[in-house]
């Protein structure tokens, strides 16, 4: 309950949100909370239910979107070693991150199951243009940083996933293939 309530003040009240999060939020609400959503975005745009695509953003935020932010700002402030950074930050930046996600998917979800297809380009729109904005409070309340380095971190915060959707073709033939049931069995057996 506690957690739905930070999720829901993401909306009006930003900045107490994410310490709110920080403090108390669960890093399994958050991914169990981006999951569903995605299971129910896949569910209204294909009329059908993809685990590949549930996990998805979970593996796009955790993999290739949150080192980002972490690294720069790490580099940019100097806190400490990449590593000590990511074994202090990464969770309670990933929590943070998934949580922003989570609440801005949440009204294109409903977007795509009530409205047209036009309206709801300008949904996702707005909506992945608020995430930034929950990002920046995201980047300021887990490091503590000003929001001037907070904004910059964020602005370059989405090459990463640049790079990821070039190397997708490519490394979603070599997971299917590495996950086929033939190989499984030939390894196993």
């Amino acid at each position: 309950v506690r957690n739905g309530a930070q999720l829901f003040r993401l909306f009006g009240r930003p900045a107490a949100a994410m310490g709110a999060i920080l403090d108390q939020g669960s890093l399994l609400f958050a991914t169990c909370a981006v999951i569903i959503l995605s299971l129910l975005s896949d569910l209204s745009q294909r009329g059908g239910l993809s685990i590949l695509t549930a996990f998805l953003p979970l593996l796009a935020l955790s993999a290739v979107y949150v080192p980002g932010p972490l690294w720069v700002t790490n580099l940019v402030t100097r806190q400490g070693s990449l590593s000590a950074a990511f074994e202090r930050d990464y969770s309670p930046l990933l929590t943070c991150a998934a949580m922003a996600w989570t609440a801005v998917n949440l009204p294109i979800v409903i977007a795509e199951w009530l409205l047209p297809l036009p309206i709801v380009r300008v949904v996702v729109i707005v909506a992945y243009l608020y995430f930034a904005v929950l990002m920046i409070f995201a980047v300021r309340t887990v490091f503590g940083t000003e929001t001037r380095i907070a904004v910059g971190v964020v602005s370059v915060s989405w090459i990463p996933l640049l790079g990821a959707a070039y190397l997708w073709g490519p490394l979603s033939f070599i997971l299917r293939w590495l996950t086929s049931p033939f190989l499984l069995f030939f390894v196993f057996y």
